[in-house]
């Protein structure tokens, strides 16, 4: 909130950027200026500005919430496996399993990467362009 006010200029600017009442934002910055013990915001005109000390715990809390967005998708990447690279041998009975896993209804859907050890890497064989065609979700000519 402390963030708004300063954007913002005004508690009152504050208060309807965040659709709350005029009353209810300066409660925010005083709770903080008396855990800190200084000021934070000061008069400027008829607007307010942060202060010296203002600034700098804006900077460090916008840190720290960077910190934690990063923290967040990388146990998000864990948990979701996101750039894990499995391999697997399949018959035809299998691949098609895991074709419909990957276009079944849910809405994370595993990416699969394509190749055939039985040729070079750089050439594509007409099994992996039917396998390539289904996992796109269409239906091999």
């Amino acid at each position: 909130m402390l963030k708004t006010v300063a954007a913002r200029g005004s508690i009152a600017a504050a208060a309807q950027s965040l659709a709350l009442s005029a009353g209810a934002v300066p409660q925010h910055p005083a709770a903080l200026r008396r855990e800190v013990g200084v000021d934070l915001l000061r008069p400027d005109g008829r607007t307010v500005a942060l202060t010296e000390a203002g600034r700098m715990l804006l900077q460090h809390a916008d840190r720290i919430l960077d910190a934690v967005q990063e923290a967040e998708s990388a146990v998000a990447a864990v948990k979701g496996m996101v750039g894990t690279t499995a391999t697997l041998a399949a018959l035809p009975p299998v691949t098609m399993h895991l074709v419909s896993v990957r276009n079944g209804p849910s809405t994370r859907r595993p990416a699969f990467g394509i190749s055939d050890p039985d040729c070079d890497s750089a050439k594509e064989t007409p099994r992996m362009t039917a396998l390539r065609t289904l996992l796109d979700g269409r239906q091999p000519r």
